[in-house]
């Protein structure tokens, strides 16, 4: 039960080392879930399901259950059914996640469902932990910050709008965020392609995770900060090489483009430039962020007039 990709690769491989003529059985999850640790207390906080608006673009409401998707880890990904076996031991450990209260799913092929759940540590969770910041420096307006004055006409947003802390997030942050999850999604597609007998991912998972999670962290009460962010603030290793890494490691061995990291290049071609300038306004991207929190630090530091 950990953040990532490929999280299972080197348990299988050891076990299939031990008892090559047979099938290790690993159970493998993909889980949803909002804590934060006060004190010596874990709180569960309210949270959207990512998993249950993949299928929908109803993005408001809350809800307070841990969802967890399980299934059989294999190399393959065209698995439609468990077999009898699998299933019985699926079964066994759902029914120990049920006793505590949480949602379960139980799947026939759990790599796709990691994978979309990844979108979010990749691209959002990372950012919050590279800004310094918990995401509700990037969605929640100022009108909706605790203990702003009552605004006598507040902003609406349409259905399908991302709401923003500031103007420049919206023109620019918010879309190299999405930019980034597109990047994850092509790789996503030859992954995991569409097939007469398994689907591919959701086209529509892009979307509506930066908009279920925009909507979650806009909301006055909300306090969430992204694990990798609590590591980074506790001085801890992060998960970035289950994260990110897998993916650029994905991604070189696909032929498919991740411009994740530095562009060094003596010779640049006019392709070359163009992930350069990506890279860059990427940068200019996370740093809006955390100068629009310094700058409402700065302002209300001012003395009053």
């Amino acid at each position: 039960m950990q953040n990532g990709l490929n999280v299972e690769v080197d348990l299988y491989e050891a076990l299939k080392k031990l008892k090559p003529n047979e099938e290790p059985r690993i159970i493998s999850t993909a889980v949803w879930i909002g804590t934060e640790l006060r004190g010596n207390n874990v709180e569960h906080n309210g949270f959207v399901s990512v998993h249950q608006c993949l299928h929908t673009h109803i993005c408001n409401g809350l809800v307070h259950q841990d969802r967890v998707s399980l299934g059989v880890h294999r190399p393959s990904t065209t698995a439609t059914t468990n077999t009898p076996e699998e299933a019985a031991i699926l079964a066994d450990f759902e029914r120990i996640l049920a006793a505590g209260g949480s949602q379960t799913t139980v799947v026939a092929e759990i790599q796709r469902i990691k994978y979309s759940k990844n979108f979010w540590n990749a691209c959002l969770g990372i950012t919050a932990a590279l800004t310094r910041f918990p995401l509700t420096a990037i969605f929640r307006p100022p009108h909706l910050e605790p203990g702003a004055p009552p605004s006598p006409s507040p902003p609406t947003l349409s259905p399908n709008e991302i709401p923003s802390a500031s103007p420049s997030i919206a023109e620019y942050s918010i879309p190299a965020i999405r930019a980034a999850m597109e990047e994850v999604y092509a790789l996503g597609t030859v992954l995991f392609p569409a097939s007469d007998v398994v689907p591919g991912l959701d086209p529509a998972v892009v979307e509506n995770t930066l908009c279920n999670t925009a909507r979650l962290h806009a909301d006055p009460s909300a306090s969430h900060r992204a694990s990798t962010l609590v590591d980074v603030e506790n001085g801890r290793p992060t998960e970035v090489e289950v994260i990110l890494g897998e993916l650029v490691r994905m991604g070189r061995t696909k032929g498919v483009a991740m411009p994740v990291g530095a562009l060094l290049s003596c010779r640049c071609t006019k392709a070359d430039l163009n992930l350069f300038f990506q890279r860059i306004e990427m940068m200019y991207a996370l740093l809006l962020i955390i100068q629009n929190q310094l700058l409402k630090r700065s302002d209300a530091n001012k003395p009053s007039l």
